[in-house]
């Protein structure tokens, strides 16, 4: 039998102030593996967009919020959950479209 997840918490104004300033100048490059976004326009066709030097930064955590789980005796599963959360995040794209008809 699992028992029921339980998540406690209190917010007050500034609590995740800590945590912003160690974001403050942390900039996260992230790696799309080379894969185009691609959008379809209805019948007539798509539009493909290749990002690259995709970076983030300006981290700004609102809320966070820490729930468990008791799986068993000796057993417990965390859940952490980042939310209300900004950031700022710049790329380089490049885009063409494929024929409108097909």
């Amino acid at each position: 039998k699992q028992e029921p997840t339980i998540s406690m918490r209190s917010l007050d104004v500034g609590d995740f102030a800590i945590v912003n300033e160690v974001f403050k100048d942390f900039q996260l490059p992230i790696d799309l593996d080379d894969e185009p976004l691609e959008i379809e326009i209805g019948s007539i066709g798509k539009i493909i967009i290749d990002i690259t030097n995709l970076i983030c930064y300006d981290i700004n955590v609102g809320d966070i919020i820490l729930s468990y789980n008791k799986l068993k005796e000796t057993s417990i599963e965390y859940v952490l959950n980042v939310i209300k959360t900004d950031v700022e995040c710049e790329f380089d794209y490049a885009y063409r479209a494929a024929p409108i008809f097909r």
